[in-house]
């Protein structure tokens, strides 16, 4: 007499797994999955090429930890610039006082790792503040104002005195077997 053979079905994330008489595979497909994280961007993870041998997840990390959101900073929704700074630990110090009608000045401490930026209030735009980004060393605009035109105002929090741009995100291999370590 012939014994019955017990038929189990899992969910997987790309197909069902069936296990049984007939044998047990993956069917793998290529796509894109990302994982949602607290803050920041997320963490895309992508699958080769279905039906390739050694099919594997590779991962990508954005790196967003040299940029600064002057929304956030300046708690104005209309100065939606985003800075992303070339290297490290750079400073923005953004300050109201350029009274010499010359709209924007911007010094430049490599050594220190500082940018200021002194502005002329209620004369300097964002498009003034993007342009003084741009032409420093040190850092460059990742999105532009919708706002352009709008004017930079210390009575709008358009003062950062100090804001840290921190380390960028990145991923390296190490280790025996090869382990990914995500740095934030």
């Amino acid at each position: 007499m012939k014994q019955k053979q017990e038929i189990k079905t899992i969910a997987g994330p790309s197909a069902l797994v069936r296990a049984g008489s007939f044998g047990m595979s993956v069917l793998n497909v290529d796509a894109t999955y990302e994982w949602p994280i607290a803050s920041g961007t997320n963490i895309t993870l992508t699958s080769d090429a279905a039906g390739v041998a050694g099919n594997l997840l590779d991962f990508q990390a954005s790196d967003d930890g040299r940029s600064l959101d002057m929304v956030v900073l300046t708690g104005d929704a209309n100065f939606d610039t985003v800075v992303r700074f070339n290297a490290d630990n750079w400073t923005l110090i953004l300050v109201s006082g350029s009274g010499g009608g010359e709209a924007i000045n911007v010094y430049e401490d490599a050594a220190n790792k500082t940018l200021t930026i002194m502005y002329e209030d209620a004369v300097s735009t964002h498009l003034l503040f993007e342009a003084a980004i741009t032409a420093s060393t040190a850092g460059a605009v990742l999105s532009v104002s919708s706002n352009p035109a709008n004017t930079l105002q210390a009575a709008l929090g358009h003062v950062v005195y100090t804001s840290d741009c921190g380390v960028a995100t990145w991923v390296e291999e190490s280790g025996a077997p090869s382990l990914t370590h995500l740095h934030k």
